[in-house]
């Protein structure tokens, strides 16, 4: 067997494991946002051109880091009716990375503060994939170390808002319980990459290098289609040799 042969072989073997070990975080990974796509495609008001995990800029085949996560919290205690749904009249955000600079709204849509989004709600008292998806403005953006923190209040009228103490069983079963994501004007949809209320608050995060395993991957693979372009190659070379010569 010649070195050619062999090197196919042993980028084969490499390429067989480097794919199993994707598959084997992003299967539970996908199983979650896809989850999350479906519920936010059913509600979304505007066409949608892209998904991108929230928090990492990185599209959903891309392994989620480790220690990159973005987190809804701060929500208001007073909630207006929407759709048939209560949603908060206001939202804070925090992206909050250990290791590298968070991303903030600015990266994905320039001109932010003042732009009107949309706040995918999920409700978990009548079925884990019903979603609203709410207007929202973009009241501030503030940098903190580590940390970026949006402001967001409700696009509508909040003069008959309530609060969670005043209302009736029935009423208490259309409030929303987590956010999925926040879908921009532009068709950028950025999913929250865990949700107690879709995936039991448990997602894979990977450390380096395996955040990296798709391109590691990708690019064995483009080693691997090389090689045996280069096998193929010498092989009807020597045809054609062969031939020449009887």
């Amino acid at each position: 067997m010649d070195r050619l042969s062999k090197g196919i072989i042993a980028v084969g073997i490499i390429l067989a494991l480097t794919t199993s070990l994707y598959l084997h975080f992003f299967i539970p990974q996908y199983n979650f946002l896809s989850k999350e796509i479906q519920a936010v495609k059913m509600s979304s008001p505007i066409q949608i051109k892209e998904f991108l995990v929230f928090g990492t800029g990185l599209p959903i085949f891309s392994i989620i880091p480790e220690n990159n996560f973005i987190s809804f919290f701060g929500t208001s205690n007073l909630s207006v009716l929407y759709n048939g749904f209560y949603v908060p009249t206001y939202e804070v955000m925090k992206d909050k990375y250990y290791i590298s600079t968070p991303l903030s709204l600015g990266d994905y849509l320039p001109s932010v503060i003042g732009q009107k989004v949309y706040l995918s709600f999920i409700d978990t008292n009548i079925n884990p994939s019903v979603n609203v998806s709410a207007p929202y403005i973009i009241k501030s953006e503030n940098i903190q170390g580590n940390e970026v923190i949006w402001n967001l209040s409700f696009n509508g009228n909040i003069s008959n808002a309530i609060t969670f103490k005043n209302i009736t069983l029935a009423e208490g079963r259309h409030f929303v319980d987590g956010l999925n994501g926040v879908i921009l004007p532009n068709g950028i949809v950025l999913l929250s990459p865990a949700s107690p209320f879709i995936d039991n608050g448990f997602v894979s995060f990977v450390p380096f290098p395996f955040s990296d395993l798709f391109e590691i991957d990708i690019g064995i693979a483009f080693i691997f289609i090389i090689l045996i372009a280069v096998k193929i190659k010498r092989k009807i070379k020597k045809s054609d040799k062969n031939e020449r010569e009887h």
